[in-house]
C-alpha cells in the first residue's frame, strides 16, 4: 500500500430501508492483491473503494454522498449479526474483508490481505495484512483486530471451515482451515468483515444502526 485515497463516500440510508422497530505450512502457493475493490464489485464504477489495501475512510477525508435504497426491511448493520440479501449486501459497503472473489473469476484478490500462502497439505493459510488500514475513526487495524474479528464469528458458530485463526505479527496471521484450501474458499467458506475490536467493545448496541466500519462508505 503506497497511498491513502483521499475521497470518502457516505452511505446514507434512507426511510425506505426500513429498520424493524425490534430492532504454516510450507506455502506452495502466493497471491497478491491487483484488482480494486471497486472494481470487484461494479466494474463500471470508478475506483473509489479500497485498492490494495487501501480504504477510503478516515475522520478528515472529504466527503461525498451516495444513497441506497434498500426493498426489504432489515434489523441490524452490526457485522457480526447481520442476515438476509438486503444486510448482507449493505455490509459490503460498510466493511472491509481480507479478501474478495475476482470479477469474473473464481480466485481471490487481496482487499486488506496483502500477499498470502497457503501450506502443501492446503489447511494453512498465512496472511500479512497492509500496516496502513483504519477504520471511520481512524482506529488502526492490526493482526489483533483480524484475530478478534474473526474470532467473534467462531463464538457465534458461523464459521463451519475455519477450525482456528492466530497472531503471528503485527500485521500478519495465520488461518487454520477444517477443509483443504480450493480458489474461491476464502471468500465462499471463511469471510469475514474485518473491524476495530476497540470501537466495537466501547458501545456494541449502537453497532445495529450506526457502526464504525472499515469499507468506503459510511452510514450516517
Amino acid at each position: 500500500m503506497k497511498k491513502h485515497f483521499t475521497l470518502f463516500l457516505a452511505l446514507v440510508f434512507l426511510v425506505s430501508i426500513g429498520f424493524n422497530a425490534y430492532g504454516g505450512g510450507n506455502s506452495q502457493q502466493k497471491s497478491t492483491s491487483t484488482t480494486p475493490a471497486a472494481e470487484l464489485r461494479d466494474p463500471t464504477t470508478a475506483a473509489t473503494g479500497a485498492k490494495k489495501g487501501n480504504v477510503t475512510m478516515g475522520p478528515n477525508s472529504a466527503k461525498k454522498t451516495y444513497v441506497a435504497i434498500a426493498s426489504k426491511s432489515f434489523e441490524t448493520l452490526d457485522p457480526f449479526y447481520v442476515a438476509g440479501a438486503v444486510g448482507v449486501r449493505m455490509s459490503y459497503a460498510l466493511f472491509e474483508t481480507l479478501w474478495d472473489i475476482e470479477y469474473g473469476g473464481s480466485k481471490e484478490v487481496g482487499i486488506l490481505a496483502k500477499n498470502w500462502s497457503v501450506s502443501s497439505d492446503g489447511l494453512k493459510v498465512d496472511a500479512e495484512i497492509y500496516d496502513n488500514i483504519a477504520d471511520w475513526q481512524g482506529n488502526k487495524i492490526t493482526a489483533d483486530d483480524v484475530v478478534w474479528s474473526y474470532n467473534k464469528y467462531l463464538s457465534l458458530k458461523t464459521l463451519r471451515y475455519l477450525k482456528s485463526i492466530e497472531k503471528t505479527g503485527n500485521y500478519s496471521v495465520r488461518l487454520t482451515l477444517t477443509e483443504p484450501y480450493y480458489p474461491g474458499f476464502l471468500i465462499m467458506a471463511v469471510k469475514v468483515n474485518i473491524v476495530s475490536q476497540k470501537a466495537y467493545e466501547a458501545n456494541p448496541a449502537s453497532w445495529r444502526n450506526n457502526p464504525i466500519g472499515t469499507g468506503p462508505y459510511k452510514a450516517i
